[in-house]
């Protein structure tokens, strides 16, 4: 049995980055699967609205825009 890859916050943050060339490595490795802690969660969140200035609706759902 192989265990599950963890993904750290970068993987997450450029992901949901649109113009970052690294986004494309980012969304392969979510869709292929793997753990995710709530502190990457809550880091993420940190990330997408203090840096990346996303409002909370948008983190609410998801929304890449």
């Amino acid at each position: 049995m192989s265990a599950k890859p963890f993904l750290g916050t970068n993987v997450i943050v450029y992901a949901f980055t649109s113009n970052d060339p690294r986004s494309g490595t980012a969304e392969t490795l979510l869709a292929a699967g793997g753990v995710v802690g709530v502190q990457i969660l809550n880091e993420f969140v940190n990330v997408a609205h203090r840096k990346q200035r996303r409002g909370w609706m948008k983190l609410r759902t998801r929304s890449r825009s």
